[in-house]
Protein backbone atom coordinates (compact mmCIF):
# COMPACT_ATOMS: atom_id res chain seq x y z
CA UNK A 1 0.00 0.00 0.00
CA UNK A 2 0.95 3.50 -0.92
CA UNK A 3 0.49 6.29 1.46
CA UNK A 4 0.50 10.32 0.54
CA UNK A 5 0.82 12.67 3.25
CA UNK A 6 -1.56 15.62 2.70
CA UNK A 7 -2.65 14.40 -0.58
CA UNK A 8 -5.77 17.36 -0.07
CA UNK A 9 -5.96 20.11 1.56
CA UNK A 10 -7.97 20.61 5.79
CA UNK A 11 -10.03 22.68 3.71
CA UNK A 12 -10.29 19.95 0.98
CA UNK A 13 -11.50 17.64 3.60
CA UNK A 14 -13.97 19.61 5.30
CA UNK A 15 -15.73 19.89 1.93
CA UNK A 16 -15.47 15.66 1.11
CA UNK A 17 -16.69 15.46 4.97
CA UNK A 18 -19.42 17.85 4.25
CA UNK A 19 -20.91 16.66 0.90
CA UNK A 20 -20.74 12.54 1.84
CA UNK A 21 -22.20 13.80 5.33
CA UNK A 22 -25.19 14.01 2.94
CA UNK A 23 -25.36 10.97 0.93
CA UNK A 24 -28.16 7.88 1.07
CA UNK A 25 -25.94 5.48 3.23
CA UNK A 26 -27.54 1.76 3.37
CA UNK A 27 -26.20 -1.31 4.95
CA UNK A 28 -24.62 -3.30 2.51
CA UNK A 29 -25.69 -6.86 1.78
CA UNK A 30 -24.34 -9.89 1.05
CA UNK A 31 -26.58 -12.47 0.30
CA UNK A 32 -28.79 -12.80 2.63
CA UNK A 33 -26.31 -11.02 5.36
CA UNK A 34 -26.78 -7.21 5.98
CA UNK A 35 -22.73 -5.89 7.16
CA UNK A 36 -22.89 -3.14 10.06
CA UNK A 37 -21.18 -1.01 7.91
CA UNK A 38 -22.70 1.31 5.25
CA UNK A 39 -22.20 1.95 1.74
CA UNK A 40 -22.57 4.21 -1.55
CA UNK A 41 -22.18 3.04 -4.73
CA UNK A 42 -21.47 5.24 -7.65
CA UNK A 43 -21.14 3.57 -11.76
CA UNK A 44 -21.82 0.09 -10.49
CA UNK A 45 -23.01 -1.65 -7.45
CA UNK A 46 -21.85 -5.68 -7.02
CA UNK A 47 -25.38 -7.51 -6.21
CA UNK A 48 -24.00 -10.62 -4.43
CA UNK A 49 -27.27 -12.48 -4.71
CA UNK A 50 -27.27 -12.40 -8.40
CA UNK A 51 -23.13 -12.18 -8.51
CA UNK A 52 -23.51 -9.26 -11.00
CA UNK A 53 -22.21 -6.04 -11.50
CA UNK A 54 -25.50 -3.31 -12.03
CA UNK A 55 -25.28 0.47 -13.54
CA UNK A 56 -25.73 3.13 -10.89
CA UNK A 57 -25.19 6.75 -10.70
CA UNK A 58 -22.47 8.35 -12.26
CA UNK A 59 -19.26 9.82 -9.39
CA UNK A 60 -21.52 13.00 -8.57
CA UNK A 61 -19.19 16.43 -9.50
CA UNK A 62 -18.19 16.36 -5.49
CA UNK A 63 -15.59 14.07 -6.34
CA UNK A 64 -14.63 15.28 -9.56
CA UNK A 65 -11.21 17.16 -8.03
CA UNK A 66 -10.30 14.16 -5.89
CA UNK A 67 -10.87 12.23 -8.88
CA UNK A 68 -8.38 14.28 -10.83
CA UNK A 69 -5.91 14.58 -8.27
CA UNK A 70 -5.85 10.89 -7.91
CA UNK A 71 -5.37 10.79 -11.83
CA UNK A 72 -2.24 13.20 -11.76
CA UNK A 73 -0.45 10.87 -9.25
CA UNK A 74 -1.42 8.02 -10.68
CA UNK A 75 -0.59 8.88 -14.05
CA UNK A 76 -4.08 7.41 -15.37
CA UNK A 77 -6.83 9.78 -17.10
CA UNK A 78 -9.75 10.65 -15.05
CA UNK A 79 -12.20 9.54 -17.14
CA UNK A 80 -10.64 6.03 -16.64
CA UNK A 81 -11.88 6.05 -13.08
CA UNK A 82 -15.76 5.36 -13.15
CA UNK A 83 -16.86 3.80 -9.91
CA UNK A 84 -16.17 4.85 -6.27
CA UNK A 85 -17.45 3.03 -3.40
CA UNK A 86 -17.77 5.27 -0.09
CA UNK A 87 -18.03 3.40 3.70
CA UNK A 88 -18.99 4.59 6.27
CA UNK A 89 -17.73 3.09 9.55
CA UNK A 90 -19.73 4.11 12.39
CA UNK A 91 -18.57 3.79 16.00
CA UNK A 92 -18.00 0.29 17.68
CA UNK A 93 -18.22 -1.37 14.08
CA UNK A 94 -15.81 -4.11 13.39
CA UNK A 95 -12.94 -4.50 10.61
CA UNK A 96 -12.91 -7.83 9.31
Amino acid sequence: MICRDEFITPDEERELIDAIGTLPFHEAAYKEWSARRRVVSYGGRYDFTRNELQATEPIPLFLHPLRQRIAVWTGIAPTQFTHALINEYRPGTPLG
